[in-house]
């Protein structure tokens, strides 16, 4: 075969040694040339044996610190890519590798578009992983007139800012050094105005956090890929699903159907994923259980209403205080910061919103919740069925049936989460484990031995995964007290009280 490389273009003479021209994506033949007009992709720099770009060499991190051994691999490999995509299931911390590789490689600056629930949750693992109490993370407010600026710093934003055109704008007439979308399955729509947005920002290095590249058929990869480097997704969006898609043709025009059954393709798309790609296989990489705590703003509105039944609680505390009786007086908070709905109508709370999009976002795992209390849990299930994503609740109120009815739902059926409260769910139930390896908790309770038995559910015999485990906290609240509090010192609570709010 005879190659003539053009740039953006090779000029390809296939002969008796080469691969067929139908093994090549982005391809035209003028009528009697022998030539073909070949796109420099990165799937026919596979097919055609040609060197890739050169990627730095893998090397040694110089703070590995803190990192499992899998993420040490994973962050050398997203040091030395130019752009790549994070494929890691949910819970081996694909954002806390980015944030090593940020770190490793001594970005100059970089803008992190996120969805608007988790900024804080960046901006605390940024101060935790790399820059301490540094003032170089920005979380962008369009109140405040912020600008972008070549100064180290890092800036966070969500992705619905860049509805704004003015934003956008401010955005995409600075030169970031690393661009990182969290979540970025959220881009897979092509044609939205959200992923049109992204695109247009400059970046010479993108990466793309999702552990869920594809919610349904191979081509969603397309528009992350295009994200990243067009030449890993090629040119056209049409030519990717035709090479690497099966299609149908229906009455009503052709339909997607899954992945080609072509061995070749496939096996070429292993191959493209392989060189760009870091993702792990849980089991092998994990194990036992990854707690992390996810820390989430609190709105103004529930600040108000805190700081109101803060002073109530201190006003109310006995001379005499005891640890139980200080967790009654604080009962009020603990249920403010899980579903403040109960106390301010219509606000469903941060709590609610990260889960919700967790779900959706993960929409094949299955997730265990668990509450102190019956209320939140019921107004979390009501509010996730409202937005389409099955649950359905455990509780000391439900009959002994029902309980068991939704039990059965949740392992055996199509119902994605499962929540309960830690009274009634937190011993006794079996069989969660084999389902499901995710779990939420909202609010904890007191007992550090009562959260070791709900952790449980999912963390005993019968569980093939790592267990990821996620505790909610609001920011600023007593959330972050509770099972810290000294069982022996009630006055731990009283210090607790007055530092927060």
């Amino acid at each position: 075969m005879r190659i003539l490389n053009k740039g953006k273009y090779l000029q390809y003479l296939p002969q008796e040694d080469g691969p067929s021209p139908s093994l090549l994506l982005g391809v035209r033949q003028r009528r009697n040339d022998p030539w073909y007009t070949v796109e420099n992709n990165l799937v026919n720099q596979i097919v055609l044996g040609l060197p890739r770009e050169a990627s730095q060499p893998i090397a040694p991190l110089k703070y590995p610190e803190g990192l499992m051994d899998f993420q040490i691999k994973d962050v050398q490999k997203m040091v030395a890519l130019k752009h790549c995509l994070n494929a890691n299931p949910m819970g081996l911390g694909k954002t806390v590798e980015a944030i090593s590789m940020l770190r490793e490689a001594e970005a100059r600056n970089a803008l992190i578009i996120t969805p608007k629930i988790v900024m804080h949750q960046w901006q605390d693992q940024l101060s935790s992983w790399w820059l301490g109490d540094e003032p170089r993370v920005h979380i962008y407010d369009p109140a405040l007139c912020n600008q972008p600026r070549d100064d180290g710093s890092i800036w966070i934003i969500n992705y619905e800012k860049f509805q704004n055109e003015a934003v956008l704008n401010k955005f995409r007439n600075f030169q970031w050094e690393y661009l990182i979308l969290d979540e970025a399955h959220r881009i897979k729509n092509r044609g939205s105005k959200r992923t049109k947005a992204v695109k247009m920002l400059p970046a010479a290095h993108r990466h793309a956090l999702t552990g869920t590249p594809i919610l349904r058929y191979v081509d969603d990869l397309w528009s992350i890929l295009n994200f990243l480097d067009v030449s890993y997704s090629g040119n056209s969006y049409w030519n990717f699903v035709n090479y690497f898609c099966k299609i149908d043709e229906t009455p009503w025009g052709r339909k997607i159907a899954g992945l080609t059954d072509d061995p070749v393709k496939v096996g070429i798309l292993n191959t493209l994923l392989d060189i760009i790609c870091v993702r792990n296989n849980s089991v092998e990489v994990a194990h036992g259980k990854i707690r992390s705590t996810v820390k989430l703003p609190m709105t103004a509105s529930m600040r108000k209403v805190y700081r109101d039944l803060r002073n109530l609680a201190l006003d109310e505390l006995p001379e005499g205080l005891t640890v139980a009786n200080g967790a009654v007086l604080t009962m009020r908070l603990r249920q403010l910061t899980s579903w403040p709905g109960l106390f301010i109508q219509g606000e469903v709370g941060p709590k609610f919103e990260y889960i919700l999009d967790v779900c959706q976002d993960n929409p094949s795992e299955k997730i265990v919740v668990f509450s102190v209390f019956e209320k939140t849990v019921e107004a979390l299930a009501s509010y996730l069925n409202q937005h389409k994503v099955s649950a359905v609740t455990i509780t000391g109120q439900n009959k002994v049936l029902e309980n068991e009815t939704n039990k059965h739902s949740f392992i055996q059926g199509k119902t994605q989460v499962l929540i309960g409260t830690i009274g009634a769910m937190g011993q006794g139930y079996d069989g969660l484990q084999e389902v499901s390896r995710t779990m939420i908790v909202l609010d904890r309770d007191w007992s550090p031995e009562i959260m070791e038995q709900a952790e449980d559910r999912l963390k005993r015999m019968g569980q093939q995964y790592p267990v990821s485990i996620q505790y909610l906290e609001v920011t600023g609240s007593f959330d972050a007290y509770v099972t810290r509090v000294n069982r022996h010192k009630a006055e731990d609570i009283r210090a607790a009280l007055e530092v927060t709010g």
